[in-house]
């Protein structure tokens, strides 16, 4: 091989291997805990994990005002993650879905060498979390006892418990992890099981410590139409926490208006 070929031989490797490692420089994704709350960190590879909270792929528990830095070899670039941060008694979480802010609720993340790798861990006072996981679940299912229907949307043909039937009392609301949620009811004559998704939306500010009601708002799966909102009592334990309760009132649009109960979580 003369030397006119060996140089271009020559250069064309080095050119490969500058293009090869371009797009595996090393980098750190961090995790920035700017709140005065311990969080512990879970980051799930698959969004069905998450939902689930199965099989968590790193899990980290986070010092007030430390910081997390996973290398690249951990977190490979362009792979989407989910991310699941919240204190032991989840009453400060990423679980918030802003009432006003008009996005998909998502706690998806994308690491890059040329990607902005910090996720600051604000964090919402709030009591959602443990109404509708049960704080470490993922589901909760309520079934209403007592209130009221509106037969034709309208207040003036209002069905009242004691004069419902079986059918008109069937009114189920199942909150997911994924903050969509469903509404189940039976149609007042034939009782043909119907359901439909809503959006379950969170205070914009949270709920303050020392509150004693909550409140959450529920939206259409479009995410523009307001259809209700549910109401909650909390109060506090001998430990100095916070409970809320196990029941719920619920003003549902042109559905009705119920109390609800929890009948089953996991």
């Amino acid at each position: 091989m003369n030397k006119q070929k060996l140089f271009f031989v020559l250069a064309a490797m080095a050119w490969l291997a500058v293009s090869c490692n371009k797009g595996n420089k090393p980098y750190y994704y961090t995790f920035d805990n700017n709140s005065s709350h311990k969080m512990n960190l879970r980051i799930y590879q698959t969004l069905d994990d998450y939902n689930m909270s199965l099989n968590p792929y790193i899990s980290y528990t986070v010092e007030p005002g430390d910081k997390v830095e996973i290398p690249s070899t951990q977190l490979p670039e362009t792979k989407q993650y989910y991310a699941d941060w919240y204190n032991d008694d989840f009453t400060y979480t990423n679980w918030f879905n802003k009432q006003h802010i008009k996005a998909h609720f998502s706690t998806q993340f994308t690491p890059g060498y040329s990607n902005n790798n910090v996720t600051k861990m604000d964090v919402l006072h709030d009591y959602a979390r443990i109404l509708c996981l049960d704080g470490s679940g993922v589901q909760t299912t309520w079934e209403a006892v007592d209130g009221w229907n509106f037969v034709n949307g309208s207040l003036g043909d209002t069905i009242w418990w004691p004069q419902m039937n079986n059918f008109q009392k069937y009114n189920q609301f199942q909150f997911n992890k994924n903050c969509i949620g469903h509404f189940f009811y039976k149609q007042q004559n034939t009782g043909v099981l119907t359901d439909y998704n809503f959006v379950l939306r969170t205070p914009d500010y949270g709920t303050e410590a020392g509150n004693t009601t909550g409140h959450l708002y529920i939206y259409t799966a479009n995410d523009w139409d307001s259809l209700g909102v549910i109401d909650y009592h909390i109060w506090p334990n001998a430990d100095g926490g916070y409970k809320v309760s196990d029941t719920m009132e619920v003003s549902m649009g042109d559905k009705g208006h119920w109390i609800m109960v929890k009948s089953n979580a996991k």
